[in-house]
Protein backbone atom coordinates (compact mmCIF):
# COMPACT_ATOMS: atom_id res chain seq x y z
CA UNK A 1 0.00 0.00 0.00
CA UNK A 2 1.33 3.29 -0.90
CA UNK A 3 0.39 6.23 0.92
CA UNK A 4 -0.13 8.38 -1.89
CA UNK A 5 -3.36 6.07 -2.36
CA UNK A 6 -3.95 7.04 1.47
CA UNK A 7 -3.40 10.52 1.46
CA UNK A 8 -6.43 11.75 -0.09
CA UNK A 9 -8.69 9.53 1.21
CA UNK A 10 -7.42 11.08 5.04
CA UNK A 11 -7.39 14.29 3.44
CA UNK A 12 -11.33 14.50 3.18
CA UNK A 13 -11.79 13.21 7.07
CA UNK A 14 -12.49 15.63 9.37
CA UNK A 15 -10.29 15.59 12.67
CA UNK A 16 -10.73 12.95 15.77
CA UNK A 17 -12.80 14.42 18.33
CA UNK A 18 -12.93 13.04 21.63
CA UNK A 19 -15.62 10.29 21.47
CA UNK A 20 -15.98 9.90 18.31
CA UNK A 21 -14.47 6.96 16.61
CA UNK A 22 -12.14 7.48 13.84
CA UNK A 23 -14.10 9.84 11.27
CA UNK A 24 -13.41 8.77 7.81
CA UNK A 25 -15.51 10.12 4.46
CA UNK A 26 -13.98 7.17 1.95
CA UNK A 27 -16.33 4.67 0.65
CA UNK A 28 -16.36 1.23 1.72
CA UNK A 29 -14.79 0.48 -1.96
CA UNK A 30 -12.28 2.94 -1.68
CA UNK A 31 -10.78 1.81 1.87
CA UNK A 32 -10.80 -1.74 0.74
CA UNK A 33 -8.80 -0.79 -2.48
CA UNK A 34 -6.16 1.00 0.01
CA UNK A 35 -5.87 -1.44 2.18
CA UNK A 36 -6.47 -4.51 0.03
CA UNK A 37 -8.46 -5.28 2.65
CA UNK A 38 -11.00 -8.52 2.34
CA UNK A 39 -14.72 -7.87 2.46
CA UNK A 40 -16.98 -10.23 4.62
CA UNK A 41 -20.62 -8.90 4.25
CA UNK A 42 -20.71 -5.90 1.82
CA UNK A 43 -21.69 -6.13 -1.56
CA UNK A 44 -22.94 -4.11 -4.51
CA UNK A 45 -24.71 -0.96 -3.92
CA UNK A 46 -22.92 -0.70 -0.48
CA UNK A 47 -19.70 -0.61 -1.26
CA UNK A 48 -20.25 3.35 -3.02
CA UNK A 49 -21.91 4.03 0.29
CA UNK A 50 -19.31 6.66 2.28
CA UNK A 51 -18.50 5.35 5.35
CA UNK A 52 -19.82 7.24 9.19
CA UNK A 53 -16.36 5.75 10.65
CA UNK A 54 -14.04 3.03 11.26
CA UNK A 55 -13.71 1.07 14.43
CA UNK A 56 -11.70 -1.99 15.69
CA UNK A 57 -14.53 -2.29 18.96
CA UNK A 58 -17.79 -3.78 18.07
CA UNK A 59 -19.07 -2.82 21.43
CA UNK A 60 -18.82 1.07 20.62
CA UNK A 61 -19.79 0.26 16.98
CA UNK A 62 -22.46 2.42 15.22
CA UNK A 63 -24.25 1.58 12.29
CA UNK A 64 -22.93 3.06 9.26
CA UNK A 65 -19.03 2.66 10.73
CA UNK A 66 -16.81 -0.04 9.42
CA UNK A 67 -15.83 -2.82 11.24
CA UNK A 68 -12.04 -3.41 11.21
CA UNK A 69 -11.39 -7.16 12.79
CA UNK A 70 -7.68 -7.17 13.93
CA UNK A 71 -6.02 -10.19 15.05
CA UNK A 72 -4.22 -9.60 18.67
CA UNK A 73 -2.48 -11.27 21.56
CA UNK A 74 -5.85 -11.37 23.47
CA UNK A 75 -8.65 -11.48 20.78
CA UNK A 76 -9.33 -12.36 17.36
CA UNK A 77 -11.57 -9.30 15.76
CA UNK A 78 -13.01 -12.05 12.82
CA UNK A 79 -14.58 -13.57 16.23
CA UNK A 80 -17.19 -10.36 16.09
CA UNK A 81 -18.00 -9.87 12.94
CA UNK A 82 -21.19 -11.21 12.92
CA UNK A 83 -22.24 -8.96 16.05
CA UNK A 84 -20.55 -6.15 13.85
CA UNK A 85 -22.40 -6.90 11.34
CA UNK A 86 -25.90 -6.67 12.93
CA UNK A 87 -25.32 -3.83 14.53
CA UNK A 88 -25.15 -2.37 10.70
CA UNK A 89 -21.56 -2.48 10.22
Amino acid sequence: MQWSQISPIIDQCPSLDDGIPMPCCATLAELVTVTNATLIAATGDKLNVSTMGLTTDSRSLQAGQVFVALRGEKFDGHDFVTIAAAKGA
